[in-house]
């Protein structure tokens, strides 16, 4: 009985830390974007900055479209004609590394911090 006491009370601490260690990545290292970089087909097609307010028609009636918008220092898809329509429903997105992607039509928007091109110590 105890061992299965302390089994709980281990898993219980582990989660509470793993649940901590989330809400302080999510919370207080969150870094505004500056930009939204556009992928068709695995190919980058536009960089829009967050700052200015934009639309972006991307595709044509027979590959499919969106129609892509920044918006108060958001972006988001606001027309989509996949059957799904997931990229219209994940919403506005402002913070760096959020996505945006439309699997039937191959498209990924991924948001930037303003320093993205920068290569850290770490990364070299």
């Amino acid at each position: 009985m105890k061992k299965k006491r302390n089994t709980i009370l281990l898993t219980a601490a582990i989660l509470a830390v793993a649940f901590g260690c989330f809400l302080v990545q999510r919370v207080f290292l969150r870094t505004e974007g500056a930009s939204a970089v556009v992928l068709s087909h695995g190919v980058q097609i536009a960089r829009m900055p967050l700052s200015q307010d934009a639309v972006l028609p991307v595709g044509d009636a027979r590959q499919g479209y969106n129609r892509i918008r920044t918006e108060d220092g958001y972006v988001f898809v606001e027309e989509a004609d996949c059957p799904d329509k997931i990229c219209v429903r994940e919403g506005r997105k402002r913070y760096a590394k959020e996505t945006i992607t439309c699997l039937p039509h191959e498209l990924i928007i991924i948001v930037e911090a303003q320093d993205a091109g920068k290569v850290d110590a770490v990364a070299r």
